[in-house]
């Protein structure tokens, strides 16, 4: 099975659309520098945030602008009751530090969830959780007596998804870059997420038949040949990627409107 994001994310659009509707909302984006990929990806986010009815404005810098710098937009932002939701894409230049800036925002805009006092779950996990629900386990699913095994220890993906993991309580297994003989502990899983950028990681031989494997790397993490060992397998692109964005402009919308129309 196909856990296709582009389609569980349209229908997701069209709930925003309802919602939205009368309404104005706004996203603030702060992007720094000229990474082709981070571009590529705020536009994406721009676009879609259009689509389903969500102003968004993104902040450019360019990439000198100091820490201290971005520390005073984001303390206006958080000040302003025009905005709704804020959220710095990462990666961040070498000289900000990425933690500093993510808990700088404030709690109730955070729709990253990036912050550990966040009123939001992480907008990649929320993103993978939601295609576990719709395609595989149903809603407030329960992953007892299976394996989950976590390839990435970031704050961004790897040790939330475990969380989530461990929430619907899956037994769970962080692997990282230190992990030796990785391949004997992702041969174990049941539910198998990569989430470290290196590019076919993870090959055949590491996957257990009949798993369901998540890949949030964007170039891909895992082998396309692993997908016929695979039960369920989330495709690149069309995967993860779209459910990130979809996420995002969700919380957006919930810190606003709490409760679906």
């Amino acid at each position: 099975m196909i856990l296709d994001g582009k389609s569980l994310s349209d229908i997701i659009a069209n709930d925003l659309r309802t919602r939205t509707a009368g309404k104005n909302i706004k996203l603030a984006i702060i992007l720094v520098g000229n990474n082709p990929a981070s571009i590529k990806y705020v536009d994406a986010k721009q676009r879609r945030a259009g689509d389903v009815g969500i102003h968004c404005d993104v902040i450019r810098l360019p990439a000198e602008t100091s820490e201290s710098e971005i520390l005073k937009i984001i303390e206006k932002l958080n000040g302003d009751n025009t905005v709704n939701g804020i959220m710095a894409q990462l990666p961040l230049p070498g000289h900000i530090c990425a933690r500093t800036i993510t808990r700088a925002i404030a709690p109730g805009k955070d729709v990253d969830g990036l912050n550990p006092a966040s009123d939001f779950s992480p907008a990649t996990v929320r993103g993978i959780e939601k295609l576990l629900e719709h395609y595989l386990y149903g809603v407030d699913f329960d992953l007892s007596g299976l394996c989950a095994v976590v390839v990435g220890q970031s704050e961004l993906v790897g040790r939330p998804a475990a969380k989530m993991l461990l929430d619907h309580n899956a037994t769970v297994v962080i692997c990282h870059s230190r992990t030796k003989d990785l391949a004997n502990f992702t041969a174990m899983a049941d539910i198998l997420i990569s989430a470290t950028g290196a590019v076919n990681l993870i090959k055949p031989n590491y996957v257990k038949q009949g798993a369901v494997i998540i890949d949030v790397g964007t170039n891909g993490d895992i082998d396309p040949a692993c997908y016929e060992k695979a039960s369920a397998y989330t495709p690149v692109p069309g995967g993860v990627g779209p459910m990130t964005i979809i996420s995002l402009l969700e919380n957006t919308v919930n810190g606003v409107l709490p409760c679906a129309a």
